[in-house]
């Protein structure tokens, strides 16, 4: 029930991240007492109402300083911050780095990203490395050349880059 109970706070954030939303209008619409939610919500997400609201709004600011040319200024407004400068100064709290060198830079940086809230339910991938013979794979003198088309899941991938391995050629991840 409780969970039920989460997940749709979690739609309703998601769907009005572009407002302006306080950690009241979260409890008001949940139904509960303050108190009660915000045990259950610090509980279910191991964070803050407020501190989860921002951290998926500089999130997907974050992802639109990389996928687009808006201006941090109107990022900042799309995502309704007061200003500029309390975008900016919130993003570099955040992200460690300011919005400007955050979109030059040539890795996107996943360590600080918070995902949507529906990417914790995706099933684990059970992975194993295999080590391969370079032996075997570049044996020019054998008539059997081995090729290996090796697919990783694009969540696999995901987890990489969230884990801080950031990647160059992020639009080739498909």
């Amino acid at each position: 029930m409780h969970d039920k109970i989460i997940n749709d706070i979690l739609d309703w954030i998601e769907d009005n991240l572009t407002k302006p939303i306080s950690t009241i209008d979260v409890i008001k619409k949940s139904g509960y007492s303050q108190r009660y939610f915000q045990d259950l919500f610090l509980h279910k997400t191991k964070s803050t109402i407020a501190k989860y609201i921002l951290s998926r709004k500089l999130s997907m600011s974050a992802i639109l300083l990389k996928l687009t040319r808006y201006s941090i200024s109107e990022i900042s407004n799309d995502y309704s911050f007061t200003s500029q400068q309390n975008f900016s100064r919130a993003f570099k709290r955040y992200f460690k780095v300011t919005p400007e060198f955050y979109r030059k830079s040539k890795f996107w940086d996943f360590r600080y990203y918070r995902p949507q809230h529906k990417v914790f339910d995706f099933k684990k991938i059970n992975c194993q490395l295999i080590y391969l013979s370079k032996d075997r794979l570049l044996d020019n003198n054998s008539d059997d050349f081995k090729f290996f088309d090796i697919s990783i899941p694009f969540d696999f991938k995901s987890n990489i880059a969230i884990e801080g391995l950031g990647y160059k050629n992020k639009n080739r991840l498909k």
